[in-house]
Formats: structure tokens, C-alpha cells, sequence
């Protein structure tokens, strides 16, 4: 009697896990009718194949098959080609939300059938070597497309939906540690890394709420400045992090490593000129205009600020040469020749004593401050108080008449 029970137990066991085995089977099976004329697929059997293989996705038994993951693996890129076709069909519309979920899936599940191959079944018995390899170059062909939609999803979300974004970009960072994908080298073909770690920092700042947020959020951007194409924004993202932290020094460390690495960029240098001009670190200051007329010497900038750093020092006759300098680059400016005006004017009047030598850059002032006024003849407050002072100081009081409205 107790044989009887045993072997009938056996066969309950047995038939359950037929049943369990069942919705594998039924998924495979309607996959082979919706393809069996390939310029015909039927696309509603794809469909039903689609709801059978996710009960066996979700079944204990079959969970753990490499074929159920194969499956779903094929059923989900015959649903990316289909996508594609429907696209060059409605003028490149599609619905991108659902394709970057598929390729998600794609990745997901062909990376789960590379991993269940190389796990023994419940017998203990390892699949042939030879169907491991086949089956991986099967999942590595499918996937490896998906993969690299990932990250465009992480990039195409990462304002709009900042979870989303990250829900991919975690997948693309898993594959490089991912052995479905050890084949292609990851580490040393996908220059496309960094750029992923900006598009997850962004994310993250789009949430950031406390000052650990931050931390995170700027740990992301350091690891972008090996970006080939965003290493300046992450730059720039990191000098505002540093700013809003008033931690001006990192700032001004970030602005310096973006001068030497981004030698044709300006706004690095502009930026930390102002903030040494501000905070009266004029040597600094000066340094970085000589890093700047360097770099871009048809640019007046540097050195009019430079003119400027020896003009608060009170060394008039550099910051007479380098007004001069700034105007020779860009003779439009008047705020170069006013510089220089008032430097020839400070001279003058340092040598008041000695005529002789004061006479010159008084006359100099005059050209200076004439030309500002041709320049900017709405703006008489660069030269109109100036042209005043030194034609009455030197007694020419027919001219000081045609500025005595300046006066005040």
C-alpha cells in the first residue's frame, strides 16, 4: 500500500511540474507559430507567447531555466523591430518611454539566461560547454544594441524623470561587471562612462534636497571630468556646488585645473580673474591674465584686467602700459582708453612738483579721455569731470569752459 501512495506521489510531483513547465513550453510554441513566415509574423501570438512566458518567469520552477530568460529575451527584440519598423512608418514617432523600457528588458533577461547557463540544474548537471558559448553569443548579438539605448534613455531622462534616468543609467554601470558583456571589453571601447555619471549627477541635482544630496550629487560630477565631450560642464556644475558651499577655494581650484585643461575655453579664466580682482588677490589676479593673454591674445580682456590689478596697486606706470595694451588689442573699448587716461592723469599728478615731467602725461590724459569721448559721447562720466580738471588745472580755461557742465 505504502509503494502505491509513494508512486502516486511521485506522479502528482511529476505532474505539477509539467504543469509548472507548461507555460514555457506554450510560449516557445506560440513564438514558433507567430514566426514561422518571418515577413508575416503574427504579432498576436507574439502576444500570447508574451503572457505565457511571464508565468513561467514567475514560476519558482522555470525562474530558474536560462530558457525561460531566452525566451522572453527573443519575445521583447521581436517587439523592438517591430517598434522600429512603426517608427520609419510614422515619420520617426514612437513612443520612447516604452522602447527604453524594452531595451531594458532586453538587457535584463538576456544577461539572466548568459548567467542561468552557467549555473548547474536541479540535478546538478552543468550544461555542454559548447551550448554555453552558443547561447552566450546569442544573448551578447541580441543585447548589445539595448545596452547602449540605455544610456541614451539615461540622458534623454535625466531632467524630466530623474528616477527613471538612474533606473537605467544602474543598469548600464552593472554591464561593465557584467559577464554577458565581458567579451567586449567595456572598461577600455565605452569612452561613453563619463558622460553616463553626468547624466546621473544631473538627475540627482534635480532632487538634491539636503547637503549629503550635494555630496552625492557632486561625487557623480568628479567622476564626469574624464568626459570627453561634458568634462567643462561637469567643471562648471562642480564650481557652482563649491560656490553655493562658499567654499570658494575648491572653486577657484575647479576654475585653475579648467584654464590648464581647457586651454581654449574662456570662461574659466574670466571667472577667476573677477573673483581675485573681488576679493583684492591682485598678483593672483595679474598671474591669471598672463595665463589668459597666453592663451588668447586677441582678446582684450586679460589684459585690460591686468591693467586694472596694477592700477589698484597704485603702480600707474604698468597700468598705464597695459591700459595702452588693451586698447591696441580692441580700440573699441573706452573703458581701456579711460583706464588709461586716468593712470597717464595719476602720473601726472604724482609729479606735480616737477612741470616738466608732469606736462607729458597730463597731455597724454587729454588724447586718452578725447578718444573715450568719441567713443562713448553718451558717456560723459568716463571722461567729461576729467577733461575738465586737467584743461583748468593747466590754465586752459577756454577749454575747461566747454567741460564746466561736467564739473560737479
Amino acid at each position: 500500500m505504502k509503494k502505491i501512495l509513494f508512486a502516486c506521489a511521485l506522479l502528482s510531483v511529476s505532474t505539477a511540474m509539467f504543469a509548472q513547465k507548461s507555460a514555457l513550453t506554450k510560449a516557445n510554441t506560440l513564438l514558433g507559430e507567430a514566426l514561422a513566415d518571418v515577413k508575416q509574423i503574427k504579432y498576436d501570438k507574439v502576444d500570447q507567447a508574451w503572457e505565457a512566458i511571464q508565468g513561467a518567469m514567475a514560476n519558482p520552477v522555470t525562474e530558474v531555466m536560462p530558457e525561460t530568460w531566452g525566451t522572453a529575451g527573443r519575445i521583447k527584440a521581436i517587439y523592438m523591430n517591430k517598434m522600429l519598423t512603426d517608427r520609419s512608418l510614422n515619420g520617426g514617432e514612437m513612443d520612447m518611454d516604452a522602447f527604453f523600457d524594452n531595451q531594458y528588458d532586453i538587457v535584463t533577461f538576456y544577461s539572466k539566461s548568459d548567467s542561468l547557463f552557467k549555473v548547474p540544474n536541479a540535478k546538478g548537471k552543468m550544461t555542454k560547454d559548447e551550448d554555453i558559448a552558443k547561447n552566450h553569443t546569442m544573448a551578447l548579438n541580441n543585447s548589445h544594441g539595448a545596452r547602449s539605448n540605455l544610456l541614451i534613455a539615461g540622458n534623454a531622462l535625466m531632467e524630466k524623470d530623474p528616477a527613471r534616468c538612474r533606473k537605467f543609467l544602474d543598469l548600464y554601470f552593472k554591464s561593465f561587471k557584467d559577464p554577458l558583456f565581458a567579451d567586449l571589453d567595456l572598461a577600455n571601447t565605452d569612452s561613453m562612462l563619463p558622460d553616463a555619471y553626468l547624466f546621473y549627477a544631473v538627475s540627482l541635482q534635480n532632487e538634491a534636497k539636503t547637503p549629503e544630496d550635494t555630496t552625492r550629487v557632486a561625487e557623480y560630477f568628479e567622476k564626469a571630468t574624464a568626459s570627453k565631450k561634458n568634462a567643462i560642464s561637469a567643471y562648471i556644475m562642480l564650481m557652482d556646488i563649491a560656490k553655493n558651499r562658499n567654499e570658494m577655494e575648491k572653486w577657484a581650484g575647479y576654475c585653475n585645473t579648467g584654464i590648464d585643461k581647457f586651454p581654449t575655453e574662456t570662461a574659466f579664466p574670466r571667472n577667476l580673474i573677477n573673483y581675485y580682482v573681488r576679493e583684492n588677490r591682485l598678483d593672483d589676479a595679474i598671474a591669471t591674465c598672463d595665463k589668459m593673454i597666453q592663451n588668447f591674445p586677441e582678446d582684450d580682456y586679460g589684459y585690460y584686467w591686468k591693467a586694472v590689478s596694477y592700477y589698484q596697486q597704485n603702480k600707474n606706470t604698468e597700468a598705464l602700459e597695459w591700459f595702452k595694451k588693451a586698447a591696441e588689442v580692441n580700440a573699441e573699448n573706452p573703458e581701456s582708453w579711460a583706464g588709461a587716461g586716468n593712470s597717464a592723469w595719476k602720473l601726472a599728478r604724482d609729479n606735480q612738483d616737477n612741470k616738466a615731467k608732469a606736462k607729458p602725461f597730463y597731455d597724454e590724459a587729454i588724447q586718452h579721455y578725447l578718444k573715450v569721448k568719441e567713443l562713448a559721447p553718451d558717456k560723459p562720466e568716463l571722461w567729461g569731470y576729467f577733461l575738465y580738471a586737467i584743461y583748468n588745472n593747466s590754465g586752459n580755461t577756454k577749454e575747461a569752459a566747454n567741460y564746466k557742465q561736467y564739473s560737479k
